[in-house]
């Protein structure tokens, strides 16, 4: 710091002056101590940062449980003729029916509240006649 502040010149404006052109001639750049960048401090401000950032970092889930069953059931049909014989399709049907058995008693919200359980017999045969030879 060489230069003596001006005459009437608030002592703030200086010191800001100062700081700029410091950063201009790249006096900050590359310092040992330097700190990492904020992350997302370019971004909109979001006042549920902090929300987002402990269920993203803890790996919460935060979608209720019969919604994540309805996606469940989605993927099991989708991947029905993919699964190897009857027993197998049998066990998966009745773990699903017992989870959402236990969803729907223990559910409060009338949020998804509609998840019936799986029809065995329509699905062997949906299964069945995919798998059949054309």
């Amino acid at each position: 710091m060489t230069q003596r502040k001006p005459a009437g010149m608030p002592i703030g404006n200086w010191v800001e002056a100062q700081i700029l052109q410091a950063q201009r001639e790249g006096k900050f750049d590359h310092l040992d101590a330097a700190a990492d960048p904020l992350e997302g401090i370019d971004g909109p401000y979001d006042p549920d940062w902090w929300l987002k950032k402990l269920i993203q970092r803890e790996q919460l889930n935060t979608a209720p449980v019969l919604l994540l069953l309805k996606r469940e059931v989605a993927e099991f049909h989708a991947g029905l003729a993919l699964l190897g014989d009857e027993a197998e399709i049998r066990a998966a049907i009745a773990g699903l029916n017992q989870r959402i058995r236990e969803a729907n008693l223990s559910n409060t919200a009338p949020l998804c509240a509609d998840l019936g359980e799986i029809d065995e017999v329509r699905t062997l045969r949906t299964w069945r006649q995919a798998r059949a030879p054309r």
